[in-house]
């Protein structure tokens, strides 16, 4: 269990939110300053300049990405924070899961899923706070054309071109409000990536567990040697725990989606309007001056970011879906024509109900897969179309 939570752990350890951690009446007031001071560092300053300048299409899409993503990155840490009664539950699950006697064929399919989930966890804890580098080298090294410079009330020296009821221009709150921003941005970036591998872990986890059960479905009748040598009680013993275990499974896989689906709405409608809004400021960038190498890479960074996530959620949602539909499969592979006809018909139980495969979603709204990664795309592409062509048309 350490070995497959040990990224996501340390992540929101750090940002206080851990499910299984001891909740203190300093923890409470560490949570809610940490949002307080992302609102006030980084996402009010910014929505404030985007008032300021609007009808601006290229500064205001050039900022509407970074104040998307900081909203939807607040939304995860107050749902995480919310909910982390059920998250707690459901990583007692899985400790016990990984605690319970299993056999070798168990634990590779598990560690196997574990370690995906680690690689997708330790990617994101890296991407974060390297996009934010490349941020702070990117503004240490501003282009002569400053899209906000014609804007007296916008700070556009610091770290995000913000709007502050008081002045920054001072050494003192300039180098103070830099920090600030700096501490909120990275925080903001861990927390939107962690979100996602966490739930990833989790998935995978169900994930492993469901074939667990199909194997044991399918093995049901191994070691047997006659024809009906499974005994009705011993098969309904038998039939009885992998109906338990399997019920299980779809209860904590309901319990992801119930409680999730809200937060992953607006992700689900920001995904391609940030793939899209960062795709058309690299290009506006790159008409309008000698865009450098470090800017394009920002930029290229910062999409291939927000894809990871989105490919994250798509590739999960798809590997429980199939997972949960390969169940009702199972039976036809096992032995069933070696029981009584009464245990034969049982079996079919099981297959009825694994026709409606579990699945993550969007609020309710779209399951994520990878046709929907591939949609989302294609969405994105036509988005970054019309800007371009409304930008054409009005020069």
């Amino acid at each position: 269990f350490n070995y497959a939570c040990q990224w996501s752990e340390l992540s929101l350890r750090i940002l206080g939110i851990w499910p299984n951690a001891h909740y203190s009446t300093r923890s409470k007031l560490r949570a809610h300053f940490y949002v307080i001071f992302v609102l006030l560092a980084y996402y009010l300053p910014q929505t404030g300049t985007i008032v300021i300048i609007f009808g601006d299409i290229d500064s205001m899409i050039n900022l509407l990405s970074y104040n998307v993503s900081g909203l939807v990155a607040i939304a995860k840490y107050i749902v995480i924070y919310r909910h982390k009664k059920v998250l707690k539950s459901i990583i007692q699950k899985m400790s016990e899961d990984w605690k319970a006697n299993n056999s070798d064929f168990d634990l590779k399919i598990m560690i196997g899923n574990a370690r995906i989930g680690r690689i997708l966890a330790f990617i994101s804890i890296l991407y974060a706070p390297l996009i934010v580098t490349l941020h702070i080298l990117m503004f240490l090294k501003p282009d002569k054309d400053l899209l906000y410079a014609s804007v007296p009330t916008v700070a556009n020296n610091l770290m995000w071109p913000s709007y502050f009821l008081f002045d920054t221009s001072r050494k003192y709150v300039f180098e103070a409000t830099w920090f600030c921003q700096i501490l909120a941005t990275t925080g903001a970036s861990l927390i939107y990536g962690t979100f996602d591998t966490f739930i990833a872990v989790i998935v995978l986890h169900i994930c492993s567990q469901l074939a667990i059960v199909r194997k044991r479905l399918r093995n049901l009748h191994n070691g047997l040697k006659s024809q009906y040598s499974l005994s009705h009680d011993l098969f309904n013993k038998k039939f009885s725990d992998i109906i338990k275990r399997h019920e299980e499974l779809i209860s904590m896989a309901d319990t992801i989606e119930n409680t999730f689906n809200i937060v992953l709405l607006p992700q689900f409608i920001c995904y391609p309007l940030i793939f899209c809004f960062q795709g058309y400021a690299m290009l506006t960038s790159m008409a309008k001056t000698q865009a450098s190498s470090l800017k394009i890479l920002y930029y290229l960074s910062y999409d291939t970011y927000t894809l990871y996530h989105l490919f994250i959620f798509c590739w999960i949602g798809e590997q429980l879906i199939n997972e949960s539909k390969s169940i009702s499969s199972s039976y036809y592979e096992s032995s069933w024509y070696n029981y009584s006809p009464t245990n034969s018909r049982s079996l079919m139980l099981i297959g009825y109900r694994a026709m409606r495969p579990l699945y993550i979603s969007a609020g309710k709204y779209a399951r994520f897969s990878l046709n929907l990664f591939v949609s989302l795309l294609k969405t994105s592409m036509g988005y970054l179309s019309m800007l371009r062509a409304v930008q054409v048309r009005n020069l």
